[in-house]
């Protein structure tokens, strides 16, 4: 757990953006480059995208699905955190490969969610909850599966938050596309057949695990298109 902690540095690319911004070319005789944000400032973007990942997992599960409010604080809210984790690391590739920014928080914040998410998933693990997870009082296959790339998942989370500092923007890339799609198998294993009834998705809204496969592909998309141009900073 003390490893988790390295989370809340800004490790997974801060530095090298950090180099990049210090060794800027400027004309002879102009003003010093200042150090300004990105465009979208890091606290902006974790909010947008906790807030719109909270909206959306309310108004499906709990106003449209008709999920008990008593079960918001805990079954709704994992359902939110975990996709807001997802998006924050998909927007983390996004800027690494096309150098449009810092990602050392976007990473921390995504980090301490996905950290939530897997206590919650703990308090919360039970038939009554993932019905979809069990059979006869046992894990179902694709549950087992499911479990073990989520592990998987956090475990690759924590080995970056250790030793990114070590690595290469090229290998930090490879290593967030793997998480990416990695937990978005991790969401999508149990519950494809729900995908393929539309008709019964609350308000015509889209699974959050539907949404969450989508999110990974598209951020491991990214990284394969991109992964050439990222050039090594040492």
């Amino acid at each position: 757990m003390t490893g988790m902690v390295d989370l809340l540095q800004p490790g997974w690319g801060a530095r090298e953006f950090r180099s990049l911004r210090a060794h800027r070319p400027r004309l002879k005789g102009s003003a010093p480059v200042e150090r300004t944000s990105s465009k979208r400032p890091d606290a902006v973007v974790v909010t947008a995208v906790v807030s719109l990942s909270l909206v959306y997992a309310t108004l499906r599960y709990n106003v449209l699905k008709g999920v008990p409010w008593a079960d918001w604080p805990a079954y709704t809210l994992n359902k939110a955190i975990a996709v807001a984790a997802l998006l924050l690391i998909v927007v983390a590739i996004s800027r690494l490969t096309q150098r449009t920014g810092g990602i050392g928080k976007l990473l921390a914040a995504a980090g301490v969610l996905a950290l939530m998410h897997s206590l919650l998933s703990f308090a919360l693990f039970s038939p009554a909850y993932y019905a979809r997870l069990f059979e006869s009082g046992k894990l179902t296959f694709l549950g087992g599966a499911s479990m073990a790339l989520g592990a998987g998942a956090m475990a690759a989370m924590e080995l970056g938050a250790r030793r990114s500092d070590e690595w290469t923007r090229p290998q930090k890339g490879k290593g967030l596309a793997l998480v990416a799609f990695v937990g978005g198998l991790h969401a999508a294993l149990p519950a494809v057949p729900t995908w393929l009834e539309p008709g019964t998705w609350p308000g015509g809204m889209p699974p959050l695990t539907l949404i969450s496969f989508l999110a990974g592909a598209w951020g491991a998309g990214l990284w394969w298109r991109g992964h050439r141009h990222i050039k090594r900073v040492d």
